[in-house]
């Protein structure tokens, strides 16, 4: 049986995740230059785990990547797709509002990229292919680097945000978020009104809606460089201003307080190219059953010592270096960029 939908403390439901094991369709509409492309997929998402009675850890699978309506086609496309599936199961620490915090599987994820790196070697020849696979071993091997990849995946950072904690404040207030409407570099800052609309829904569910503009210190120079902070007035005097917003609503279960689906766009305009991302993520009822079976095959098949273990909490939260992110994208700034984002093609992992 639901709860009352209308909070009676000026809260909505304190977010209880556990128990959880749900799939969700999720669709993103790129649009670069006027030339639109569809990404879409299922992810599968559980949570049954606690750290020290605070932290949640969410287990999420995801299925086959489709471009518009078709498997991959180009074999960059599907390196990066092969790449970035080697992150999955991936395991999410978040804090008790849903925030993401770290990943409790780095060593896994490692060894399944040890397992399959020679396979793609054998298959994959050319420099691209090599500078890209070299690339994800960076990525890997680099704590700040395989942070920065996966917060800047679209599902993520749009899931494992603050909203979940802002959902359980009455009426409106403002936030900043970092949005990855641009890939291959930190996501771009957002600052955002919301409004909290605790109005009963015949699904059982509330709404927080989002809206606000571009508020990001770099400018088209710095994003088209690629760059992770604000340096082009500072180095040819150069500093052009860029224009964006964005608009997102989230639909929360009331029982609950999970997310039920975000549907919305974020876009900027740079160099008077319109960049922009569409995005529809709904939970498919239908299909959890499915996945709790497949989930639970998935864990007996594939459990190592590393995949089961719960690790110290200090010590994990500690190796996450979630709070040292932006420093380290600053170290990097000057890195030399060994592949061509341009040539990457739309799926790569390695957005830092």
């Amino acid at each position: 049986m639901q709860s009352d939908p209308t909070p009676t403390n000026g809260l909505a439901p304190a977010l209880n995740p556990l128990g959880l094991h749900r799939v969700y369709g999720v669709l993103f509409e790129i649009i670069k230059g006027g030339k639109e492309t569809s990404i879409h997929f299922e992810a599968a998402l559980s949570c049954d785990q606690k750290l020290a009675d605070y932290y949640y850890i969410y287990q999420l699978n995801r299925g086959p990547l489709y471009i518009n309506n078709s498997m991959p086609e180009m074999l960059i496309d599907q390196l990066n797709a092969s790449c970035g599936q080697v992150i999955y199961p991936l395991q999410v620490i978040t804090g008790p509002m849903g925030d993401f915090k770290g990943v409790n599987n780095k060593k896994e994820i490692l060894q399944r990229w040890i397992d399959v790196k020679p396979e793609l070697e054998r298959y994959y020849k050319g420099a691209l292919p090599m500078s890209v696979i070299a690339e994800m071993d960076k990525a890997l091997n680099d704590n700040s680097r395989l942070l920065n990849s996966i917060l800047s995946d679209q599902f993520i950072a749009v899931y494992f945000s603050d909203a979940y904690e802002l959902s359980r404040r009455w009426g409106a207030g403002e936030t900043r978020r970092g949005i990855p409407v641009l890939p291959f570099t930190r996501a771009q800052d957002y600052r955002l009104d919301y409004q909290t609309d605790f109005s009963p829904t015949d699904n059982g569910t509330f709404r927080v809606q989002f809206s606000g503009t571009y508020v990001d210190d770099r400018s088209a120079e710095d994003l088209h460089k690629k760059r992770p902070v604000a340096v082009a007035d500072a180095l040819s005097g150069t500093a052009t201003p860029v224009t964006g917003a964005a608009n997102l609503n989230y639909d929360f279960y009331s029982a609950d307080g999970t997310i039920a689906s975000v549907t919305g766009s974020y876009h900027l305009r740079l160099m008077d190219e319109l960049h922009e991302v569409r995005l529809q993520i709904y939970h498919l009822k239908e299909k959890d059953k499915a996945s709790n079976d497949n989930s639970q095959n998935v864990e007996k098949d594939g459990q190592n010592t590393e995949g089961g273990r719960l690790h110290d909490v200090g010590r994990q939260l500690k190796d996450t270096g979630v709070t040292n992110l932006r420093q380290g994208a600053e170290s990097r700034l000057m890195e030399t960029e060994t592949v061509q984002n341009s040539k990457k093609g739309f799926f790569s992992f390695l957005n830092f």
